[in-house]
């Protein structure tokens, strides 16, 4: 899986999913040429200009989730960045989790004079139900799309004929685009999961 992104004036932003397995697979010397020799992809209409191109830098990142149910301890201090969790960058999603946490932090801190832990529960439950749904959806994308084995190509096979037999069936997919909100929340439940991939 792999996501091209033009950043203006002849640079790109590249990602490349790949199994776990592989977790070394860009590593060491050499690693960023590997990358863009791994861009060479019959699915994109000039492979050899990325092959070709200048490695600015590499950031691995392995699809892994950490969090707190509760970002906020008892003293009301605010956790932020990756101590109050972050997502499996699959989906995307963290520019926009931190921003909505910064609104909704600060909107709540400003609309009281009184500072408490309890002031913040609201927001506390509200991003419990938002990182919920995220999570689960991240996590269905990677066995979707980041899963490399030969039933994981039956299984995408599966989910294609699904889509072109049901478009409803394929709802969960736009969790990415509509985020955790903006969807039925039937969606955001496994059941419509299992329903597009089982």
């Amino acid at each position: 899986m792999f996501f091209v992104f033009p950043q203006g004036s002849g640079r790109v932003r590249l990602y490349l999913g790949y199994g776990l397995d592989q977790r070394g697979r860009f590593s060491g010397a050499g690693g960023e040429r590997r990358l863009l020799e791994a861009f060479r992809l019959s699915s994109l209409p000039d492979p050899e200009m990325f092959a070709a191109g200048r490695p600015a830098r590499t950031m691995p990142r392995l699809s892994q989730r950490r969090h707190l149910d509760r970002p906020a301890d008892c003293s009301g201090r605010r956790s932020h960045r990756d101590a109050a969790g972050h997502n499996d960058p699959t989906i995307g999603q963290g520019l926009s989790i931190a921003l909505r946490d910064a609104r909704l932090v600060h909107e709540t801190l400003l609309g009281s004079k009184q500072w408490t832990t309890d002031l913040l529960l609201p927001y506390a439950s509200e991003r419990r139900t938002r990182m919920r749904r995220l999570r689960l959806a991240a996590q269905q994308f990677s066995i979707l799309r980041a899963e490399f084995t030969e039933a994981a190509r039956e299984r995408r096979r599966r989910v294609s004929q699904r889509i072109a037999a049901d478009r409803d069936a394929a709802l969960p997919l736009l969790i990415p685009a509509k985020g955790p909100f903006g969807l039925p929340d039937h969606v955001f439940e496994q059941a419509a999961w299992d329903a597009l991939m089982n």
